[in-house]
């Protein structure tokens, strides 16, 4: 210690040629050695191996429950490592574990049925025992090994039991919340630390400790110091792994308002997160629920009309004789021209018609595209388009009728649209019959096939006439 002592003191004495740099250099590695002298004490390694034996027994059960291959000899290895070191922090990984082995594990070589019952009592345990805030950072999580996001997600599981054991939708609302304001925590003091944290030091290509190789390392840090600052003020904190966290509590929390709700239900369940949880990813996500709970309604509202006019037209079909004095022609036959999609989307001309309005929509993408599809759902028109088959958009269908039974379409279904091919060598004029999105039934007969589109006949049917048209009902369905 002596010789060690002699050459910091020659060190220090040196640097003094050096300026004040160097001393200070001097000076640090003299602190570094005393720390690793009080570290290096007989107490301090005393209780040092009484921790490292607790962690290395704790570590050895752990990995024979990764080893084990059944459920239940794995929750007694994990419990046995808990009992090595009791209280730790770190011991939420394992509780964690052992909750999701109880209520979701089942393995088809070890077959155990799950346990979810029991499973309520640990997630419980969990909740009691740990405070999320012990383990935050302001790292976002990269790992489903990170602790950071543990307490929401049991209070997200033990939601999802709650409502599925016993349909408490009560006490699954109320963890849902409780794991909502763990992440705004998170959010907040996230947000705070970003939005307050230093500029890394400068470093020099002339500095002593610089050169290109640490100035290009310290650009890529003030880039990423930058980015925070940004992502702070607009509230984007979370982590890929952590929005998914917020979705699932955000979705959870709706499904408690009910599994089918109407739109209006929905906006009043996201409107609680808007109003509680502002300016956080939470707030955002039920932005979403909300958007599309609109299109839902603008959809019911669509359809709602449609159910209310098909039964008027029921109740006048009672008395033929008024309908015919008002003069409707509601149900006359109407020749349009459908160009081919392929051609017209290059023209960026509309292509897909729609029956009730008999006008051209333009999806604005291919139309066995998802993104014709919303385009189409958003505008709630659209029935069929033409690119030498019959397409039928928006979840409309096309069906044979019974007079060209012996000449059926060929339908191929497709995610985002149907392709309806017409019967090699058909004789024109060709009809079959459309039931739209909003179950309204049209036949269509296609007069002529042209190079750049068809032409076609369209007529709205009366759903007594409808069932007319098909060998029988159940091939409507």
């Amino acid at each position: 210690m002596k010789v060690v002592y002699w050459e910091i003191m020659m060190m220090i004495k040196v640097s003094f040629n050096f300026g004040n740099q160097i001393i200070l250099i001097g000076s640090s590695l003299l602190l570094s050695i005393f720390i690793l002298g009080l570290l290096l004490s007989p107490c301090q390694g005393q209780d040092l191996s009484v921790s490292s034996e607790a962690t290395q027994l704790f570590e050895e059960e752990v990995q024979l429950a990764e080893k084990a291959s059944e459920r239940d000899v794995k929750i007694v290895h994990y419990r046995n490592a808990l009992k090595h070191r009791p209280g730790h922090p770190d011991n939420l990984a394992a509780e964690f574990r052992i909750a999701v082995l109880l209520s979701q594990y089942f393995s088809p070589k070890n077959p155990q049925p799950v346990r979810r019952r029991d499973s309520v009592s640990v997630y419980e345990n969990i909740l009691r025992t740990y405070k999320h805030m012990d383990y935050y950072s302001k790292r976002p999580v990269e790992s489903s090994s990170d602790l950071q996001f543990k307490i929401p997600k049991a209070a997200i599981h033990l939601a999802c039991l709650y409502r599925g054991l016993d349909g408490d939708n009560s006490k699954a609302r109320q963890w849902t919340y409780f794991a909502m304001e763990c992440m705004q925590k998170t959010c907040e003091q996230r947000t705070k630390d970003w939005t307050n944290e230093p500029a890394p030091p400068e470093v020099r290509e002339d500095d002593i400790f610089g050169g290109r190789r640490e100035r290009a390392k310290w650009k890529s840090r003030m880039q990423s110091w930058e980015q925070r600052k940004k992502r702070a003020k607009e509230g984007d904190v979370f982590s890929p792994l952590e929005l998914a966290t917020a979705k699932a509590a955000v979705r959870q929390y709706g499904y408690s308002f009910g599994l089918r709700q109407k739109a209006g239900d929905v906006a009043l369940a996201m409107g609680n997160i808007l109003r509680d949880f502002p300016g956080t990813p939470m707030a955002k996500i039920a932005e979403g629920h909300i958007g599309r709970a609109k299109e839902m309604q603008l959809e019911e509202l669509n359809r709602s009309i449609m159910d209310e006019f098909s039964e008027n037209i029921s109740r006048d079909l009672e008395s033929p004789d008024e309908l015919t004095k008002s003069g409707s022609d509601s149900f006359e036959s109407k020749e349009i021209f459908i160009p081919k999609a392929s051609i017209a989307l290059t023209k960026k001309a509309p292509f897909v018609l729609d029956l009730l309005s008999s006008k051209l929509m333009d999806p604005d993408a291919k139309v066995d595209s998802r993104q014709a599809y919303e385009n189409l759902l958003k505008l709630v028109k659209g029935d069929i388009a033409w690119d030498g088959s019959l397409i039928t958009v928006r979840k409309a269908k096309a069906l044979t009728i019974q007079d060209e039974s012996h000449h059926p379409l060929k339908c191929t279904p497709g995610r985002w649209c149907n392709w309806d091919e017409l019967p090699d060598k058909v004789d024109l004029p060709y009809s079959l019959l459309v039931v739209t999105n909003e179950d309204v039934d049209y036949l269509i007969t296609i007069r002529k096939i042209e190079t750049d589109g068809i032409r076609i006949t369209c007529k709205k049917l009366r759903p007594v006439e409808a069932k007319n048209y098909l060998p029988t009902s159940k091939e409507k369905e």
